[in-house]
């Protein structure tokens, strides 16, 4: 989910549940762009190319709305494996906060 206020984040979390997980953009309280991941919230049973198309939109609109640089480049592949701490682009999203891992300081999440 991305969202730049509290708002935001409550609307696209629910969103999220209501498309049985998956990504969600929202702004201003508007959904910009969404894919649904209904097999355990991780995974698409919809055509490839549909997804494929999906997940380029919903960089192209995150890519807009200028992230932080913890997210700035394919900003979906980033939130997937963020809050794994043995992320494999720098990055870790825990319970204690959004972590540089090389450096181990912790960094804003709302940007």
């Amino acid at each position: 989910m991305f969202g730049a206020t509290d708002e935001d984040m409550a609307f696209a979390a629910n969103r999220c549940a209501a498309i049985e997980g998956g990504y969600v953009i929202v702004k201003d309280g508007k959904v910009l762009a969404e894919l649904s991941l209904p097999i355990g919230g991780l995974m698409s049973d919809d055509d490839p190319v549909r997804v494929a198309d999906a997940i380029r939109r919903l960089d192209a609109v995150a890519t807009g709305l200028h992230p932080s640089a913890a997210l700035a480049h394919h900003p979906t592949d980033r939130i997937t494996f963020m809050n794994l701490t043995c992320d494999p682009w720098k990055y870790s999203l825990t319970d204690k906060g959004l972590f540089d891992l090389e450096t181990q300081r912790r960094l804003p999440v709302v940007f």
